[in-house]
């Protein structure tokens, strides 16, 4: 995954945060522009295990405790609690930044790059998932990610779509922003994933001018 890539990106200059704007109606997807911002919000897992039990939970358990950690998620990012925030990020993203502590700096310098050019993160919401698979030791789903973002002219609402995973029978769950990728890509940094997830395409975002 291309998360500390991407912010590396940002904190460097190299890459311009900034969408073409729209009048109030839904756009074409930018790829490189949703890339940069799926990639930034919501690449996360926890990396280790809370708790721990064997008890098989229903779908209905299920997508409420996904549901509920995923808010909780995205209330760390806007409240900019990157040390709290940075044990939902997938331990591959780890591993290309060396350790956590590098990948908050990277983290926080992206971040002030992303705002410094009139970008705001208001809110979040998450979607809930509508189903659940069963491979080897992990529960996975797909779920989408609704970001709302405050530009210079108007705002945005973003949709990226989202993978999560518990290793614990759903106690407790990591999120993976899938950027546009389909699963063979994704697979790629995530061996585990299973052949029967069916990843969300990417929905268009739509920009509102004042």
């Amino acid at each position: 995954m291309n998360f500390i890539t991407q912010l590396s990106g940002w904190a460097d200059g190299t890459q311009n945060a900034s969408p073409a704007a729209s009048h109030g109606r839904s756009v074409p997807f930018d790829k490189s522009y949703m890339k940069r911002i799926s990639l930034l919000l919501l690449a996360f897992n926890l990396g280790h295990t809370i708790t721990y039990s064997q008890t098989v939970l229903p779908d209905s358990i299920l997508a409420k405790t996904v549901n509920e950690q995923g808010r909780e998620m995205c209330r760390l990012m806007l409240l900019k609690d990157y040390k709290a925030y940075i044990k939902y990020i997938n331990k591959a993203t780890i591993d290309i930044a060396g350790s956590e502590e590098k990948a908050i700096e990277l983290l926080k310098n992206g971040m002030t790059r992303f705002e410094s050019q009139g970008y705001v993160i208001i809110n979040f919401s998450i979607q809930t998932p509508e189903k659940f698979i069963r491979v080897n030791n992990e529960i996975q789903c797909t779920l989408v990610e609704d970001v709302e973002l405050k530009m210079p002219k108007g705002k945005m609402i973003a949709h990226s779509p989202l993978i999560g995973i518990s290793i614990n029978d759903g106690n407790n769950w990591t999120f993976f922003a899938t950027s546009g990728k389909d699963l063979k890509t994704l697979q790629k940094t995530i061996p585990t994933l299973s052949d029967k997830l069916i990843i969300p395409e990417t929905q268009p975002f739509t920009i509102v001018q004042d």
